[in-house]
């Protein structure tokens, strides 16, 4: 039995005992719980449903449709199902449509606001429709929660979650930061479109920290879009993201103990990046040296560990340990990958580290 089932069975008899304790009766309990359960989870469907319905209306593609323990995904118009999900409470991934311009890139972000903005407002309108029209004819408990859970968890989203994502895209690192983790979420690499973010991180970057860039040490998004081209730069062969020093920044703040937790686990990522691109130059002592600086921060988790050996020690067998790890960490079925698998097969085998 695993620590989740044991903290479940002991919450469930702490339940059990303060009901009897009270005099509560347990069949009404019961229904009340499943009459709870069921308008949850179908008040989750409908919102979730509703980003789906953002998609059809501008016709872009669903990746990947996850509620509860359950994953759908599409790819190549076959669907494959998991029982494995991090998320559990709900997450639709939508593919964005090819962008390399300015104006494509504009019209990606109104499209991504519209699929933001749906799922709390079919939220919203089938927790009204629930309470009035729906109750008038089937009042009954389920009717009245689904109703009201509909209407908390559509308004509370508008506010606090994809509504403000909707609102986040006209900002620049926002929406950078959002299009590198849906393109490299996606089971298919969009070149061009991540040329286009490569450029346009850049210039971001260069634009806002040249004055100053010891700045970015307190920004996490900036940090994650640093990351992210440090990443595809490597993939592109262009060196442009490094024209400013950054990593001197981000090291520094290790040595000087200076960086908050999140600016400190993305730029031990960043860290990370830079010591395997010193390794695959071959200068292998700036790479053990920079790995000695974070190889025993608590943050770093065993898969960026094997990753960083694979490439250091330019070793098969950590190549598959870390391949291996990946997909346990994951959980996604052997069809179903990201780009950033398909990128981290091609580097290693160019390499010639990669065994099949």
């Amino acid at each position: 039995m695993t620590k989740k089932s044991t903290k479940l069975l002991i919450f469930l008899a702490v339940i059990i005992v303060l009901l009897l304790l009270f005099r509560v009766d347990l069949l009404e309990a019961l229904s009340a719980v499943l009459a709870f359960a069921a308008a949850a989870a179908a008040a989750l469907f409908i919102h979730e449903a509703g980003h789906v319905i953002g998609a059809f209306i501008t016709r872009r593609k669903v990746v990947y449709f996850r509620l509860g323990p359950f994953t759908l995904s599409v790819l190549d118009k076959k669907m494959y199902f998991s029982m494995k999900n991090f998320y559990w409470i709900g997450h639709v991934l939508v593919d964005v449509a090819e962008f390399q311009d300015d104006e494509s890139y504009r019209a990606n972000n109104a499209k991504q606001s519209i699929i933001f903005i749906l799922g709390p407002v079919v939220s919203i309108l089938t927790g009204v429709l629930a309470l009035t029209v729906i109750k008038a004819s089937y009042d009954t408990l389920f009717v009245t929660m689904f109703g009201i859970i509909s209407l908390v968890y559509g308004g509370g989203t508008l506010l606090f979650s994809d509504g403000r994502m909707a609102r986040k895209m006209s900002d620049p690192s926002k929406a950078l930061l959002f299009y590198w983790n849906v393109l490299y979420s996606v089971p298919v690499p969009r070149e061009k479109s991540l040329a286009y973010l490569l450029e346009e991180s850049e210039r971001y970057l260069f634009n806002k920290y040249i004055p100053n860039k010891k700045a970015i040490a307190d920004n996490f998004d900036d940090l994650a879009v640093l990351y992210y081209a440090k990443y595809f730069s490597q993939i592109s062969g262009e060196n442009g993201i490094n024209r400013i020093n950054f990593i001197a920044v981000i090291r520094e703040g290790f040595e000087e103990n200076t960086l908050k937790r999140r600016e400190r686990i993305m730029g031990m990522l960043i860290l990370c990046e830079e010591i395997v691109l010193l390794s695959l130059a071959g200068e292998k002592e700036e790479a053990q040296e920079l790995f000695e600086l974070i190889e025993h921060e608590s943050e770093l988790q065993e898969v960026s560990k094997l990753r960083i050996r694979t490439y250091m020690e330019h070793s098969t067998v950590m190549a598959a340990q870390y391949f291996a790890k990946r997909k346990e960490m994951n959980g996604r079925a052997e069809a179903i990958r990201n780009v950033f698998d398909y990128y981290e097969e091609r580097i290693l085998k160019e390499q010639g580290l990669w065994i099949s």
